[in-house]
């Protein structure tokens, strides 16, 4: 697939990413990965006592939290795209994607003033810096970000008219063709669809299968093909808790923590050694 120089200045467009899907995967996944930035973060409290205790351990031992889908902060996840929940297959599939996939959130920012106050304690907290092992982009997809909610009725019905054929293709090993691609990756836009007033999180998803009977659950970031870069602390962040992150840093192989700060000029967020 040939890049044009202007390329980064595009959008990702799930529509397009489905059109490649139809023609080739591997172009598809080119496609999308080129809006991947090559580091994402991750923004969460500190928390104390026993909390405190779980998460320095999650981050000492690379892990990652995958949260149910029922858990997130958003009551319109995945239903950004609605369908028909009088037909009890349509049904049956949205209660079967809420129920089988937990849900990894990553931004392209680590200064971002609202993250910080939302996600990480109003800044006590810390912000995770991943970076990507060879091929790691490929379980990632960007969040598209719509006004209004959008009828899904037609792409998903197609779907589950054809789903059975195509799943029997793949259970015998056996190469399901450009169509069926296409309706299969056509479903998962629900999951990464919301609406734009979040749009300032530039969020980035995986989706990871479920855990069952958990509210979540911690992953290996190996598994992501991510690794921990760097860690960086709130700028309300306790010495004590900045002496915990300097401890798992070093741990890591990382050197210490960096500390965000107040740029000294300008209305936005930097960080010092």
């Amino acid at each position: 697939m040939k890049i044009k120089g202007n390329f980064m200045r595009e959008k990702f467009s799930y529509d397009k990413y489905l059109d490649f899907i139809e023609k080739d995967e591997l172009e598809a996944n080119k496609y999308k990965n080129q809006f991947i930035p090559d580091r994402l973060y991750k923004y969460q409290p500190i928390g104390s006592g026993q909390m405190r205790a779980k998460r320095i351990q999650t981050i000492k031992k690379e892990q990652i939290w995958a949260s149910r889908v029922k858990y997130l902060n958003d009551p319109f996840e995945f239903k950004m795209l609605y369908a028909d929940q009088k037909n009890n297959n349509v049904r049956e599939f949205y209660e079967d994607v809420l129920n089988r996939n937990e849900i990894i959130c990553l931004s392209s920012k680590w200064n971002d003033k609202l993250m910080w106050a939302h996600y990480a304690e109003s800044h006590t907290g810390m912000c995770i810096e991943y970076a990507f092992l060879h091929g790691g982009k490929g379980q990632v997809t960007p969040v598209t970000y719509v006004a209004n909610r959008q009828c899904f009725d037609d792409e998903l019905k197609v779907w589950l008219k054809n789903k059975n054929l195509a799943l029997e293709q793949m259970l015998k090993q056996n190469e399901i063709n450009g169509v069926q691609r296409r309706q299969l990756h056509s479903c998962g836009k629900i999951m990464y669809t919301k609406d734009s007033v979040w749009k300032y999180e530039k969020e980035y998803r995986i989706v990871y299968p479920l855990d069952e009977n958990s509210k979540g659950m911690n992953v290996p970031i190996h598994r992501l093909g991510m690794r921990t870069s760097r860690i960086v602390a709130g700028i309300n962040c306790s010495e004590d808790n900045k002496k915990k992150l300097n401890e798992i840093s070093n741990s890591l192989g990382l050197g210490n923590v960096y500390t965000s700060r107040i740029h000294p000029e300008q209305y936005t967020i930097d960080y010092v050694r």
